[in-house]
Formats: C-alpha cells, structure tokens, sequence
C-alpha cells in the first residue's frame, strides 16, 4: 500500500502527467479494464518529454498515443512494481473508479430496490386501494411506464425526497379512489403533505398523481386542461374552479343534450357572465350564433365592446390576462364547433407571449387580431419595456407576432388595446 502512495504521489507532483491520467481514467471506466490507448493531443515539448523518459521513448509528434497495457508494464520495471493501474488511478483521483458498465449495474440495482422497498410499504397498508397503488408503482418498476421518469429523476437527486414523493403520492391515490363522494383535489392535498397545492396541475407532485390516476383508470396521460379535469372527475375529485373564470357574452352552452337555460338567459338578454370551471363541469358543447368569437385580454376593452354592440350577435370573451382551464375549457369546445378564434392582447412581451401560446395549441383556428405592426404603431406608448422582458419575444413563433415584435425591440416600448378601442368595436361589427 505503501508502495502505492508514493507511486501516486510521485505523478501527482508532476504537472506533465495530468492530463495523461485523465484521459486514463476516462478509458479504464470505458473499457472496464486495462486496455486500449489514449491519444495526448497536441502535447507540449515538456509533456513529451516527460512520458518519454517514463516510458523509454522518444515522442516528436504534437499527439502522443499511450497504451494502457504498456504503461502498466512500465511501471513493473520500475520501484513501483507490483502496482496496478486501476489501483493506481483510485488513488491518484482519491475516489473509488469504476466502469461505465458497473454504474449502471449500480443505478440499477438501487432503483430495483428503491421501487421494491416502495411496494413494501404500501403492501402493509390496510385499505384496499392500495392494490391500486401496487398495480401502478409494480408497472412503473417493471415497464418504466406511469410517471417513471418522473420518480427516476428524483431518484437520481435524492433518494430520500423521491421516496417521500412516492408515498405522499401513493398515499393521496388511496384517498381518492377510497372516496364514493366528489372530493375537492385541494382538500387531499392538505391531508397527505400539508400543502392544499401540492397536486395542483404543473407542479411535479400533481403530474405524478396524474400518472397514477390514468395508470389505475387505464387512460392515456391528458394533453389538454378538459382531459385533465375530466380523469380528476373520474376519480372523483374536483378540481379549483372556482379561480379558474372567464368572462363570456353570447356564447351558448349544452349540457348533455339540453340547452344551459341560465347561460341561455343571458344570451337572450345580452349580458356578460362569468364562468367558472365549476360551471363548466358537466357542459358537452359551445357555440355562437356567427361562428367567431373575438377574445380580448383587457376587461376594460371587454367592457367597452359589450356595451356598444347592443344587438349585435358578435359573441365575445375576456380572459383577464393569462388563460385559464376555464377559457381553455370554453376555445376547445367552441373549436370543435367549427369556431374562427379572434384574439387581441396587449402588445408587451406578457401579452404577445399569451397570444402566441392559445396559437400553437389551435394554430388552425384562432386568428392573431388587432396585434400587426402597424396596429402596435398605432396604439404605442410611453411605457418604457425592460431589456430582460424583451429577451420573451425571442420565444414567439407566429409570423405575424415575430415581425410586430421586430418594432417593439426598435421603440421597446408597451401598446395598448386601449388606443385601438375604435378599430376593435369597427372590425368586430362588420
């Protein structure tokens, strides 16, 4: 052992072998063993020399091939015989080398364990729930499906949060399918972690839960806001929606096969409503009476609007900045009525950055309204944008908004749908 110090010792004090055992140690957990070469590019003349002098050659090129097997021969005609070069490189770099392939053994082997261990503890559980939660954890040992990769990432992190993740998850899927009455997703929240938005959609937490709901409901993962009400729904749990509103006029509603009569109410009077998720819950269908609806992000444009158009039956929406499931919820069913979308926002990073994700998720229905170049030229003001906002608009991907954003970086300065009321309420009359 001794020996051993003093050879790593010896090629620790010299500069000239560092990047030699670099690479070394890169090719032994390559390979797994001592075996094959490494190739020194563009070796300094002092680098040369010294490798040389060890190994008995003489090096003129810039890149010096060394090979493993020869160094460790080297070194058994040295006063360091008996050394081996892994032995040597494990104290060389003060830690414990190992091959690729003896990782992933490892990672393997904790993971098997880890998602065993897990099973374990559900298993003692008394409610019969938890054979759901076994069927699902069982699935995502097995077939890496379920929300795996969700668990393996924090595995990889910290073996101890994802296994309070895994339990505080496991623990909240128990209580849902456990309860015959519609349970708010907030109130199993708070119970299992203490957090009431510990599930809530977008978190990690919440899209894990999600993963078992479907892995137990046998469903695909939902890809849009009314799929993932509708496996909380299934599970008999309510999402918030209460929080989740927007603000109609002249949008008819269907639930089940009968007209919403207090929507319809409404629109007979031409009034705005707002609804909420909640209202939203059992609603099959939405339509308008001229198959396009103009949505501003502004209530006061809103407001505006709705109050000059009288009997006209433009149907109009305000989503009161960013978009909620709610005014998700109302697009997609009015979308798949064969609706054209009209959407004006402020035209601000914020406000081009809302317009242009609603137009990658309906890019052949929702029209980019009133947010052209010249329309920002007409409703500019003098609200200065800062420079760390304006690094959003790199992000936009509609023509239409990538060349309005083009001036916006010139002036770098916010327009409002407030200077444009006139040319909103003439195009929306026509």
């Amino acid at each position: 052992m001794d020996n051993l110090k003093e050879c790593a010792a010896y090629f620790k004090s010299r500069s000239e072998w560092k990047r030699p055992f670099e690479l070394f140690r890169r090719k032994w957990e390559s390979m797994g063993k001592t075996s094959g070469k490494i190739v020194l590019k563009n070796c300094t003349s002092e680098e040369r020399l010294a490798i040389g002098k060890m190994m008995g050659k003489v090096y003129y090129e810039h890149d010096v091939t060394i090979s493993l097997t020869e160094f460790e021969n080297m070194l058994q005609t040295t006063r360091f015989a008996s050394v081996k070069l892994h032995e040597l490189l494990e104290v060389y770099f003060e830690r414990k080398i190992r091959s690729k392939q003896e990782r992933k053994q490892e990672k393997e082997k904790k993971r098997e364990e880890f998602f065993s261990n897990c099973i374990e503890y559900f298993a003692c559980k008394e409610e019969k729930e938890k054979n759901n939660v076994l069927k699902w954890i069982l699935d995502m040992k097995e077939k890496q499906i379920g929300g795996f990769t969700l668990v393996l990432h924090e595995l990889q992190v910290n073996e101890e949060s994802a296994r309070k993740m895994l339990y505080t998850t496991g623990n909240a899927l128990i209580k849902a399918f456990r309860n015959e009455e519609y349970i708010p997703l907030a109130v199993i929240a708070a119970q299992v972690s203490g957090n009431p938005h510990y599930l809530d959609r977008g978190s990690t937490f919440g899209n894990l839960f999600m993963q078992g709901i479907c892995s137990i409901q046998g469903r695909e993962y939902p890809k849009s806001a009314v799929e993932w009400k509708e496996r909380l729904l299934g599970a008999h749990i309510l999402p918030d929606d209460i929080s989740s509103m927007v603000t109609t006029l002249g949008i008819h509603l269907q639930i089940g096969e009968h007209i919403h009569p207090a929507v319809e109410a409404f629109c007979s009077m031409r009034e705005p409503l707002i609804l909420t998720a909640l209202n939203l819950r059992e609603v099959s269908s939405a339509w308008v009476d001229t198959k396009r609806v103009y949505i501003v992000e502004n209530e006061m444009v809103f407001s505006y609007l709705a109050g000059r158009i009288g009997e006209n039956k433009t149907a109009l929406m305000c989503t009161s900045g960013q978009i909620r499931n709610a005014a998700f919820e109302v697009i997609d069913l009015l979308i798949k009525n064969d609706t054209e979308i009209y959407y004006s926002g402020d035209m601000d990073p914020e406000g081009m950055g809302i317009a242009d994700r609603l137009w990658r998720k309906f890019p052949e229905r929702v029209r980019i309204w009133r947010m052209s170049a010249e329309d920002y030229q007409n409703a500019v003001s003098n609200e200065k944008i800062e420079e760390r906002s304006l690094t959003m608009l790199g992000n936009l991907m509609n023509p239409q908004l990538k060349q309005t954003a083009e001036v916006i970086l010139q002036k770098k300065r916010a327009a409002y749908q407030e200077n444009i009321l006139e040319d909103l309420f003439l195009d929306i009359i026509k």
